[in-house]
């Protein structure tokens, strides 16, 4: 015969001095619960709260309530206080706040973390969900069913299920409440893919990079520079552009790639003739970075990134940089050409020279962190035999040394110089001067103050009285 629990428990003690208990059948078990008090009112009044919260966390399960409000019921009805509920928007600011190693990440990438989160909110919203509490692996699943459903790719997928634990994980710690986590990996099917004709970046043939460093060299000495760079050592975008002088020495380039720096793991490049000449024609002025500029500009927003595409769209034309996303709108801008395609090439002159895998993780600096690391303990005692290897495979690569243009020298405006200028030419003729519009004269006319006296025409001004004037004004002569 099944056990019945009784209407109203009997109050008693174990020992004399003790606290009053009762017993109550829980999880199919009886079990033994103390008032925590020796006053028999007091431990009376514990026993009517209990028994009304089991009430009300009857009526919530028959009315198939989730989770969290059950909770919430039975804390109200035993204890008065309702459980501490975190919202969601207070939650992503809540990790936010508490991440300090959001703040090394470029604006681009918290501008994406916060489109994730906005679109898993908005989904909430129109499932009637407000509070973290309130999503369990149901939930989740059907979130990703309809990250599925919208043709995201497995790796955006895995992306925003690793935020929203993130998040999850944080109010835990934070708050101290043992919240479900329920955005794992593990709700991912094995084996899922997605039908997508993506096509990885590809290779430069040599003519192509010839194109590529041309292309570069008319848009400045500095991205000729982060160019070469990328070309040389096979480095990403970003750690070509936060390069820094005190990650060279001996030759070689050690540093933490920055896709991969919660690894821990280290890339040791080795520098190239060509880089090396580069270096040491490089001024140090004072800054960290071996490019400044670029790194000025890449800390500060995504000019670089999309100079850098336009660079390689000029130089080799869209159809050879990007490819048709018919039916995938959100990737419609894929490349298969870019700056990354640097690393590509660099790595498949790599394999064409039969370079060991485990030399080419260590220069690449790829993700499979672990085996890096096995491997270079295993080595530590022969890491400079290693890179003597890597020196002497890097100095026979012939396919690294190419013809490289002439930087088109770029010069900027002065107070002083341009206030000599209007004086003798018109807008139009000092824009020839300085390779800009008539427009772009006007507005540092502006921002320096300087006001025209008296309009002048716009003379014909030979290509040799240009080359002229400029001399005079690099060499401060004007």
């Amino acid at each position: 015969m099944a056990r019945k629990t009784s209407t109203m428990p009997t109050l008693f003690k174990r020992s004399k001095h003790g606290c009053y208990c009762f017993r109550r059948v829980v999880g199919f078990k009886r079990t033994t619960i103390n008032t925590n008090t020796t006053d028999y009112t007091a431990a009376k009044q514990f026993l009517r709260k209990y028994l009304q919260g089991e009430s009300a966390t009857a009526l919530a399960v028959a009315q198939k309530q989730h989770v969290s409000k059950i909770a919430s019921a039975f804390a109200q009805a035993a204890t008065g206080q309702t459980i501490q509920q975190t919202h969601l928007i207070d939650a992503f600011a809540m990790w936010q706040k508490f991440t300090p190693a959001l703040s090394r990440n470029s604006e681009r990438y918290k501008h994406q973390l916060t489109t994730y989160f906005n679109r898993f909110y908005e989904w909430c919203q129109t499932n009637s969900i407000n509070y973290l509490e309130e999503i369990d692996h149901s939930v989740a699943m059907q979130y990703r069913n309809y990250l599925l459903h919208e043709k995201f790719t497995v790796d955006t997928i895995k992306k925003q299920l690793r935020l929203l634990s993130c998040i999850v994980k944080t109010v835990q710690t934070v708050n101290n409440q043992p919240i479900c986590n329920p955005f794992t990996i593990a709700i991912l099917p094995k084996n899922l893919s997605i039908e997508s004709d993506e096509t990885s970046h590809l290779p430069l043939e040599p003519q192509m990079i010839t194109t590529i460093m041309h292309e570069a060299s008319q848009a400045g000495k500095i991205w000729l520079d982060l160019f070469i760079v990328g070309m040389q050592t096979g480095m990403r975008l970003k750690d070509a552009a936060l390069l820094k002088w005190d990650m060279i020495h001996d030759d070689i380039i050690e540093f933490q790639p920055e896709k991969t720096i919660k690894h821990g793991n280290i890339a040791r490049v080795p520098v190239s003739p060509v880089l090396r000449s580069l270096l040491q024609l490089t001024p140090h002025t004072g800054s960290p970075y071996v490019n400044p500029e670029i790194a000025k500009f890449y800390l500060n927003g995504d000019w670089v990134t999309k100079r850098s595409k336009k660079i390689f769209e000029k130089a080799l034309g869209k159809q050879q940089t990007q490819y048709d996303k018919t039916g995938l709108q959100r990737q419609r801008n894929g490349c298969i050409r870019s700056f990354h395609s640097f690393r590509v090439t660099f790595m498949s002159l790599l394999a064409s020279k039969q370079v060991p895998i485990a030399d080419a993780m260590a220069m690449l600096g790829w993700e499979s962190v672990e085996m890096v690391r096995l491997y270079t303990k295993l080595l530590e005692k022969a890491k400079g035999d290693m890179d003597n290897r890597n020196k002497a495979v890097i100095q026979q690569m012939q396919e690294l040394v190419i013809p490289l243009p002439q930087a088109t020298a770029k010069i900027v405006p002065c107070k002083a110089d341009l206030q000599k200028l209007i004086n003798l030419y018109s807008n139009v003729a000092i824009g020839k001067i300085y390779g800009v519009s008539d427009v772009a004269i006007h507005k540092w006319m502006q921002k320096f103050g300087i006001v025209r006296t008296q309009r002048l025409e716009s003379p014909d001004m030979p290509p040799e009285v240009i080359d002229r004037i400029r001399l005079h004004i690099m060499q401060g002569c004007l």
